[in-house]
């Protein structure tokens, strides 16, 4: 019973988080943000349907922490020194 969740996690936050690590600087920024925001929902989704426990609060952080580090590269000081 548990597959076709794993299967669309697997699909959808992995999916995300790859097109991510292999996107160019470019556009890097704004794919690092979409796979926050898509992890940041599906623990969010999922905490609301099952409930949550340590293992969503962890991962929850994980997406904040990713959508700071792509967040950083929106700022005015980080673009200058980046081209």
């Amino acid at each position: 019973m548990a597959f076709v969740p794993g299967l669309l996690l697997s699909i959808v936050v992995g999916g995300a988080q790859f097109v991510a690590a292999v996107t160019g600087a470019r556009r890097g920024a704004w794919a690092t943000v979409s796979a926050a925001l898509t992890l940041l929902a599906w623990c969010l989704v999922q905490a609301a349907l099952i409930g949550g426990d340590l293992r969503q609060a962890l991962y929850v952080v994980f997406g904040l922490v990713e959508l700071g580090i792509a967040g950083a590269a929106f700022r005015p000081s980080v673009q200058r020194a980046g081209h």
